[in-house]
């Protein structure tokens, strides 16, 4: 993968993608053409066979301030709306692992980045929130939901409340909160770590992480067991799960 981006440093290495916000001078805000960077980035890295998990971060400094104000002021609302939907279906439906590293303003629009996170790694710097219920405009519900449930979700959302990386530990947002100049040593640890499952299986987690809220508990397992089927499907994997059980002892 080697396309030029002007808001975004890309590098793989061992199976792992790192994604690196890089509009320091506007915090990171994403304005249409960082956007179209983060969705063009995911196609590719999708597309490639080698890349088996990401990390997404903005650096030491920042990680996103949100959505470019001035931009939003200045564009038509319904076309504005139609292609923010597209961009949140795609960093929300990337089929592999991402791990989002956070450090310093995680904050509206970017504090939904962050959530694409499968896992998020907070630096002790990081701060995330939705302050813009503060002017008057409603954030987006969703994406904190499926991380925190839909109590805690509506309690930040509704608040416009700032959480800091130990809060988010706390509730469950983060799995760990670590010194700045560790964060991306973490988190490759985090993704070098996820790399080497099978992306198969890694995919029908998310898919299902996407779908199972919404159902019952009879239907989500049809659902998660129908995902299973379609895995075992694959005679290469049956194989190597044959072998491990005749190694450990399983099966003779």
């Amino acid at each position: 993968m080697t396309p030029n981006f002007e808001f975004l440093n890309v590098t793989v290495q061992d199976g792992v993608a790192t994604i690196i916000l890089n509009r320091v001078e506007k915090m990171n805000s994403l304005c249409m053409k960082l956007r179209d960077e983060i969705e063009q980035c995911l196609d590719l890295l999708e597309a490639d066979q080698n890349v088996r998990s990401a990390i997404l971060t903005g650096g030491e400094d920042v990680f996103c301030a949100g959505f470019d104000i001035n931009e939003v002021i200045e564009t038509e609302l319904e076309s504005f709306s139609h292609r923010i939907l597209e961009y949140h279906e795609k960093i929300y439906g990337f089929p592999k692992p991402i791990v989002a590293a956070v450090s310093g303003f995680a904050l509206a629009g970017g504090f939904d980045l962050a959530l694409c996170g499968d896992i998020i790694i907070a630096s002790d710097t990081a701060v995330f929130g939705h302050p813009e219920i503060r002017f008057g405009v409603n954030p987006l519900l969703t994406p904190l939901w499926r991380k925190v449930g839909p109590s805690k979700a509506a309690e930040l959302v509704m608040t416009g409340e700032m959480l800091n990386a130990e809060k988010a530990v706390l509730i469950g947002l983060a799995v760990k909160a670590v010194p700045p100049d560790r964060l991306l040593a973490e988190a490759s640890e985090f993704a070098r770590k996820l790399a080497k499952i099978e992306p198969r299986a890694l995919a029908a987690v998310k898919r299902a992480s996407m779908v199972v809220p919404k159902l019952d508990l009879r239907s989500s397992l049809e659902y998660e067991f129908g995902l299973t089927a379609e895995i075992m499907r694959n005679s290469e994997l049956k194989s190597r799960i044959e072998t491990y059980a005749r190694k450990a002892g399983l099966i003779s």
